[in-house]
């Protein structure tokens, strides 16, 4: 059963910003971030969705530390075990120029990489379930 969308910690992670900007003075990376949401969400007995997340080509790092902050995000979902997450931005041109991924643009490792994840998340669900 789906929970209600009042019962579930829902944020956004813009990692072109400084973590400690969205999460305050404890928070010292967007791993940790995460881990403590998650904590959090565990906590009050609610699932965690990372409704955008992502790291803009803006100009305020170079395309290789976009592509390494991009994938320090996916492990730390991962290894939080975060219950849902969605990538911003898919293929809408109003976002060319700092978040649009497509297949065919220099973001598309990004999606390469949100494939694989899902797969292993879908995986470990599958295995958890059985375990059941």
């Amino acid at each position: 059963q789906n929970p209600s969308a009042y019962d579930t910690v829902s944020i956004h992670i813009y990692a072109d910003e400084d973590a400690a900007k969205t999460g305050g003075k404890w928070t010292k990376s967007w791993a940790d971030y995460v881990k403590q949401l998650k904590a959090y969400a565990t906590e009050t007995r609610r699932p965690l969705f990372i409704g955008e997340f992502g790291l803009a080509s803006n100009g305020k790092f170079t395309p290789e530390q976009v592509k390494t902050g991009y994938r320090e995000l996916i492990p730390a979902m991962e290894a939080a075990k975060v219950d849902l997450a969605a990538v911003w931005v898919f293929d809408l041109p109003a976002q060319n120029k700092d978040w649009n991924i497509t297949f065919d643009n220099d973001r598309a490792y990004m999606l390469t990489d949100v494939i694989e994840a899902n797969r292993r998340w879908s995986s470990s669900g599958v295995e958890q379930a059985k375990r059941q």
